[in-house]
């Protein structure tokens, strides 16, 4: 008997051995260095008068909560969680910069089921936490309740499967600094949601089979997204909102409805993404010219065709012969662009501050905003082009004036033509047909129509101030 007792205390100790060194490995080694300079490199290393505390497994004096390590521990320990006695139904506090390592991120599952649905499941609040190897599941918030909420700083979460969460996977707020590695996070309402979160890098996540996938929001800036897979995932893939200077590098946006949209978010930076089969591949939106100034050069690509995001150009052609998946034109001047198809995108094309310029001949089926969008643009001609069941306008004008549209047919949209903040446009020749608004003025006055069919559809007039009903329509 004492032999046998002996036997497995010796096992015990080479595995603790065995954990020590994988431990030891994981804290020496440096973190892959971060791209871009406002992300500084991370090197996590154990001090000499730091400790190792256990959670679970059969050794004395382990713990049997991931809680009580935590409370236990000093700054700089590392806790180590078996996972032979997951799952750990708990509410993981983080108050201490400390690394939480579990056995294996298939296994040493923390289960937030049996919480108050007011609580986030792990929750971060010191800066300087690394937490690697698990599989984080099931909580059941009432309202964004998070499997891993995040408001220290400079934390690192790293090879872990965040799944079947009610509200978000993983919830960054007022957080700087992060990185966040090597997850896999599906069946989560959203996977991964940053509020005013900054200088924070996601690299090599795969996000899918969630509603939404990535989301930055409310002066979320600086922060990367890299090498990244969203697939199959319900409405967005990536959404970048009023958040300025990220960069998106290297990604994959499949089988979604949205792939990357951007809204209100200047200076992002695309390059070598990746994005397919979605219902509207890209979309960037604003009402403000100074939100389309984005650097999107042609290595990204939607369905396997380059994006031409074309910004201060002049004098270009742009015709059939050209391979592309998506168009947009900042102050740009005198661009023709003919015998083209622009299909799933939120904008089948985008003209903002653009001058001069000629859309002719060219045909706008199933995209998701409007067909095509002019904002702050003059002395545009929009001649023989179609339009096909866009979801909110066929051609939308914002801030826009002295442009034409002429013998063009717009279906299937909200409002054939919308108009807001317009003026001395010209409509003439236009098919409508439909529609729940053929033609719709929003404080949008001196406009001309002529030679206008409407069917099962008409006009919509709304201002604040009379200028903006005097328009010049005739009875033709």
């Amino acid at each position: 008997m004492r032999e046998t007792w002996n036997a497995v205390r010796r096992c015990r100790l080479i595995k603790q051995e065995l954990v020590l060194g994988s431990i030891l490995f994981l804290l020496i080694s440096s973190v892959v260095p971060s791209i871009g300079k406002n992300v500084a490199e991370k090197t996590y290393q154990t001090s000499f008068d730091s400790e190792i505390l256990y959670v679970g497994g059969s050794g004395e004096g382990n713990y049997s909560k991931i809680q009580d390590a935590i409370d236990d521990a000093s700054s700089g320990d590392t806790i180590y969680v078996y996972d032979d006695s997951a799952p750990y139904f708990e509410h993981v506090v983080v108050n201490k910069p400390i690394q939480l390592i579990g056995e294996n991120a298939n296994s040493t599952e923390i289960n937030g089921s049996m919480l108050d649905p007011s609580l986030d499941t792990v929750s971060v609040v010191s800066d300087g936490v690394t937490i690697h190897g698990f599989h984080i599941t099931n909580n059941q918030g009432e309202y964004y309740q998070a499997a891993v909420k995040v408001i220290g700083n400079d934390t690192v979460l790293s090879n872990c499967i965040i799944t079947k969460n009610e509200w978000i996977g993983v919830y960054l707020v007022h957080a700087s600094f992060c990185e966040m590695e090597d997850c896999e996070l599906y069946e989560n309402l959203i996977a991964v949601h940053l509020v005013d979160s900054t200088n924070n890098v996601l690299r090599n996540c795969r996000c899918h089979d969630n509603a939404d996938a990535i989301t930055l929001f409310s002066s979320s800036h600086d922060n990367q997204l890299i090498d990244c897979i969203c697939f199959g995932n319900h409405f967005v893939n990536i959404h970048i909102q009023q958040s300025v200077g990220n960069q998106i590098i290297g990604c994959v946006c499949q089988n979604g409805y949205d792939g990357i949209s951007l809204a209100y978010a200047p200076n992002t930076k695309m390059r070598n993404n990746s994005i397919l089969d979605n219902y509207a591949n890209f979309g960037i939106g604003s009402s403000s010219v100074s939100d389309f100034y984005c650097d999107i050069d042609t290595s990204n690509t939607i369905n396997g065709k380059p994006m031409y995001y074309l910004i201060e150009q002049r004098n270009l052609h742009i015709d059939e012969t050209i391979e592309m998946g998506f168009l947009g034109l900042v102050n740009c001047h005198n661009i023709s662009v003919k015998n083209r198809y622009f299909s799933h995108n939120f904008e089948g094309i985008i003209l903002a501050d653009t001058t001069d310029s000629t859309i002719e001949n060219c045909s706008f089926r199933n995209n998701d905003g409007h067909g095509m969008y002019l904002l702050s643009c003059r002395n545009t001609t929009i001649k023989t082009c179609s339009f096909y069941d866009s979801f909110w306008d066929g051609i939308f004008l914002f801030d826009s004036s002295n442009n034409t549209i002429k013998n063009c047919s717009c279906q299937g949209s909200l409002a054939g033509v919308n108009l807001d903040y317009s003026t001395y446009n010209t409509m003439q020749g236009l098919t409508i047909e439909h529609s729940r608004v053929g033609i719709s003025f929003d404080s949008s006055g001196n406009n001309l129509l002529r030679d206008i069919e409407m069917l099962q559809c008409g006009l919509q007039v709304t201002g604040n101030a009379p200028a903006d009903y005097q328009n010049d329509v005739d009875s033709s």
